[in-house]
């Protein structure tokens, strides 16, 4: 059981990174809660250098950073 909880962690990671990365180059709906960090309609974590709680529009997404993409307002 252990070693199945594991191989589907495993899987779920790849596709995530798949995902995160498939976003770069795009243009997303994004909202700023806290720090400069966000999430974009599809909930995918973007942080936006400058940006202030409660910001929304449009962003660019341009690299990542781990598992948060890294984006400026478009």
């Amino acid at each position: 059981m252990k070693a199945r909880a594991a191989r589907l962690r495993e899987a779920a990671a790849e596709r995530r990174s798949r995902w995160l990365g498939s976003l770069v180059g795009s243009n997303q709906a994004v909202m700023i809660e806290n720090n400069g960090k966000g999430h974009s309609d599809g909930f995918a974590p973007v942080k936006i250098d400058g940006a202030t709680r409660g910001e929304i529009g449009e962003a660019h997404i341009i690299g990542r950073d781990g598992d948060c993409l890294t984006a400026v307002w478009a």
